[in-house]
């Protein structure tokens, strides 16, 4: 198999040659900073985005800024005249030039949820959803209805890391690369993102990675839970005078809730940056993956009701697992060609292989031996005519990626190889060139104009040895051209409001394309196209010594093709292009915060309701779209007062639809209930320690996530009642 011999070295071995790799940046010298920065979330008007992204006209010299931090200090030497709002979390409410829909999660919410999972934190955000099976285990992630075509993983979402892009040119993203404990900031655009992004109608997940700033930093945890949960953390980096670098690893093991349900997973994560003048600097990211995770595989209701911790009796038989191994390297370079140009270039390259044996029943079996690798690079230009009023902003760039991915399934005997299903062999080939324009006025019209020309070509080439068949088909020279338009207009320094159009494309998958089964390609799927139009309403308010936040939206989307899983008379999942749907929905949120003396308090809640509707052969009647509730609420509170920290988080999700069709199969809602408290100290400077005990399912409710969407019967996937866990961590810095 491709690839095969350079992932068989060990995990620490293929670090060495990463560090090796980054060497060159690692041996110039320190990086002198200056005066006091912190919290290094990133977003519009974050430090990440004024030092690295220039998007916004501040200049301050830094110094002293920790790993994490929980203040912010900037002085303004040339004014934006736009009101800056700092990013606050979950209630993220930019009222300056924010005329797409966007929110944004930093250190701290991930803090106030657990640092070991990034669920109950997502979940939060409108229009979000995750599912997994236990820490570690399979997962799905999904925004604003792509969960319709995603049994598992995340597909027609794109996802970044430090910028570089994580989501292959099929369309699937390697959400596993991401560990919680290393994220600074998550910034999750909703909406069609082929304008600047590459394909996809679902938005787009940036993550930004915790940076060091001190000489030196370091940090360790240790966290034991229910089911045997156990991991270990760590992390170590310092900057001098040109140069900073991180690295972290991570280690954990979990049983599982149920049968055939225990992971584990091995992590080492590098960033480093390295500033050659003051015009041209370097950040490199390497991240190397080693997972394996069961699959017990979904149970009837019955089997709920007398065993919610059994597992489909063929999963055991067959041994379902995933073995994962993934190495991801990028170097970006930044280069200031004057005081108004400057560009931007990302270079990555992402291998990967996979063992997957599986099966439900024996007309359902198989194990999948799998390897791909993907190249590719990302420039783009950006100029601002006039810095000193900010009134233009231009951009202009390119993205290349190409995909290929070879996969032999066997017959599933027992666990092992067993006689050769299919041989197939795939190469993606995806290219965009975009650019955009954006205009500010008299401190009230905020305008943005987006247009992107997308490029798709795929060869597959395979045959089936049980009838000799060729699984041989292309697509050539398929493009699409997609705008996106958005304003934004501020009565006051309170309130602002935004309105936006944007296109999209979402192409099949490779796992959509080929049968898993009969190792057939599926040449009838043609690609979803999205229409989405969007308004929203941002606000903030002074009650009293404290902030209240607020934000509405409401948006319409119209798909074609729409992609969905189904299952035929057999119980083989399949899919197919099911008609037109219909996509509204309304997301909101609030928060309220306020700090006094020592202490500070924040509570928030947010809200989603989607009526999401597939038309039928005569476009007479809606037809209900599996996997979505009709309502989703959120909640939560936190309090610290000098080291103690208390946070409770929830969620409310309605009965959700299982089945598509007029005679709809739906399940029952559930209300989760999480809770944790720390307490933080410093024995002796500079250490730092951590003390946290959590509970997740703190009212023990029976409810599944990750249903098996469209089919009958085994659909269930129970997940853990009441469960908890405790953490020590240390930091120095």
């Amino acid at each position: 198999m491709i690839l095969k011999n350079i992932l068989e070295a060990k995990l620490w071995l293929c670090f060495f040659f990463l560090v090796v790799f980054s060497g060159t940046a690692l041996a110039q010298g320190p990086l002198i900073l200056e005066d006091e920065v912190s919290n290094t979330d990133d977003g519009l008007f974050s430090m990440a985005s004024i030092l690295k992204n220039k998007e916004s006209n501040y200049y301050f010299p830094i110094k002293n800024l920790a790993e994490t931090s929980d203040t912010l200090k900037i002085e303004p030497m040339i004014s934006l005249g736009i009101a800056v709002i700092p990013m606050r979390g979950f209630m993220q409410n930019p009222l300056g030039s924010s005329v797409y829909p966007v929110s944004e999660i930093g250190a701290a919410e991930l803090e106030s949820t657990n640092n070991f999972s990034v669920q109950d934190a997502l979940n939060q955000i409108p229009g979000v959803k995750m599912d997994s099976r236990g820490y570690n285990g399979s997962r799905r992630l999904s925004l604003r209805g792509t969960i319709a075509r995603s049994p598992f993983g995340v597909r027609n979402v794109r996802m970044k890391v430090n910028g570089f892009p994580i989501t292959s040119s099929d369309g699937s993203s390697a959400l596993e690369l991401i560990e919680p404990a290393d994220i600074q900031s998550m910034t999750i655009y909703k909406g069609p993102s082929g304008s600047y992004e590459m394909t996809g109608t679902g938005g787009v997940i940036s993550t930004k990675l915790k940076s060091v700033y001190k000489p030196v930093a370091a940090s360790a945890e240790l966290t034991h839970g229910s089911t045997a949960f156990m991991r270990t953390h760590f992390s170590a980096g310092f900057a001098k005078k040109k140069i900073s670098a991180r690295i972290s690893g991570v280690y954990s093991s979990n049983d599982g809730y149920r049968a055939q349900e225990a992971n584990d997973k091995k992590q080492l994560t590098l960033t480093a940056n390295y500033e050659v003048n003051n015009r041209l600097k370097y950040d490199v990211l390497g991240m190397l993956y080693e997972g394996y995770w069961e699959l017990p595989g979904h149970i009837t209701l019955d089997d709920v009701e007398e065993d919610p911790t059994s597992a489909n009796p063929n999963s055991v038989d067959y041994n379902a697992h995933v073995a994962r191994r993934r190495a991801y390297i990028g170097v970006h370079q930044r280069a200031d060609i004057s005081e108004k140009l400057w560009s931007d270039t990302w270079i990555f390259g992402h291998f990967s292989d996979k063992l997957n044996p599986y099966g439900t029943f024996p007309g359902f079996q198989g194990l999948k031996d799998e390897a791909s690798r993907e190249l590719g690079g990302r420039t783009e230009f950006t100029f601002m005519p006039n810095l000193s009023s900010y009134n233009w902003k231009f951009k202009l760039g390119t993205q290349w990626q190409n995909f290929s991915n070879q996969i032999e399934e066997f017959n599933n005997v027992l666990g092992e190889k067993g006689t050769l299903k299919y041989d197939n062999s795939t190469e993606v080939t995806e290219g965009l060139i975009f650019a955009s324009a954006e205009y500010r006025l008299n401190n009230k019209l905020t305008a943005n104009g987006q247009l992107g020309y997308n490029i798709y070509n795929l060869d597959n080439s395979g045959i089936n040895p049980n009838n000799a068949a060729r699984l041989d088909y292309s697509i050539k020279g398929n493009t699409k051209v997609l705008p996106r338009v958005g304003v934004n207009y501020k009565f006051n320094d309170d309130l602002s409001t935004s309105l936006s159009y944007a296109q999209g494309v979402g192409y099949p998958s490779i796992f959509e394309w080929v049968d898993t089964d009969s190792g057939l390609f599926s040449n009838t799927l043609d690609a979803e196209t999205s229409d989405n139009l969007e308004l929203s309403f941002k606000g903030r308010n002074k009650i009293g010594k404290g902030e209240f936040d607020w934000l509405v939206s409401g948006y319409s989307a119209r798909v074609t093709n729409t992609i969905t899983e189904r299952e035929n008379e057999e119980e083989i999942t399949f899919y197919e292009n099911s008609g037109e749907s219909s996509q509204l929905g309304v997301e909101g949120q609030v928060s309220y915060s306020e700090s006094f003396g020592s202490s500070a308090v924040k509570v928030y809640a947010t809200f989603t309701y989607n009526d999401y509707a597939l038309k039928n052969d005569t476009g007479s009647t809606k037809l209900n779209i599996a996997g979505i509730p009709d309502y989703v609420a959120g909640f939560g509170a936190q309090f610290k007062r000098k080291g103690l920290s208390l946070d409770v988080n929830g969620r409310y999700v309605s009965e959700i639809t299982t089945t598509i069709g007029e005679d709809y199969n739906s399940e029952t809602d559930y209300l989760l209930l999480n809770a944790k408290a720390g307490y933080s100290f410093n024995k002796k400077k500079p250490w730092r320690y951590t003390v946290e005990l959590g509970t997740n399912n703190l009212l023990d409710q029976t409810y599944t996530s990750f249903y098996r969407l469209n089919a009958t019967g085994k659909i269930y996937n129970p997940m853990a009642g009441f469960n908890m866990y405790a953490s020590l961590k240390v930091n120095f810095n």
